[in-house]
């Protein structure tokens, strides 16, 4: 996704984003991809990824970082078309979590992954001791209005708008 900077630190600007004539067009998203994003980067600074705090967690951090990126007032954009692969598969290479293994208990990795997953289950639920905090939420919009906007109810851990499982899209579009 493409982010686009915020006028200031209270309110968002939608803005045109200007892309490559081969593209027809991007549609606004919520969701952030860790492995294809750009921006300015004033967005390094404004929103920096937490490699202290969320380093034991390979899921979840995109997330973070969606609502972290929202409640800055950033808006993120992508184009309707592919325009990138990902190999899903790890079974060529040693997963992340093999290699801390490596280095520390299991006991001790499943610890430190449950107080990333719990970091991350704030942010999406608000926790107003993270609004303005280092790798926290921006003052800009809301968690809440994030969650809105994806059409979940990350308290209960549901769908919150009919079809919404799909992303809003027919399931032949799968």
């Amino acid at each position: 996704p493409v982010a686009t900077e915020p006028d200031s630190v209270t309110s968002a600007r939608e803005s045109e984003v200007n892309y490559h004539p081969s593209m027809s067009r991007a549609a606004r998203q919520y969701l952030y991809a860790g492995g294809f994003n750009f921006g300015p980067s004033r967005v390094i600074w404004d929103v920096p990824y937490d490699t202290m705090g969320l380093h034991h967690l390979f899921f979840g951090e995109e997330l973070s970082m969606a609502v972290r990126l929202f409640t800055h007032g950033y808006d993120l954009y992508a184009p309707e078309e592919t325009v990138c692969y990902h190999l899903w598969s790890r079974s060529h290479r040693p997963t992340n979590s093999a290699l801390a293994t490596a280095t520390k208990t299991v006991e001790a990795n499943k610890k430190l992954r449950k107080l990333s997953e719990a970091i991350v289950q704030k942010q999406l639920l608000g926790d107003e001791k993270l609004v303005g905090a280092h790798c926290g939420l921006g003052k800009a919009r809301t968690a809440t209005a994030f969650a809105d906007h994806l059409g979940v109810d990350f308290e209960k851990q549901i769908f919150v708008r009919e079809g919404w499982d799909c992303g809003d899209l027919d399931s032949k579009d799968f």
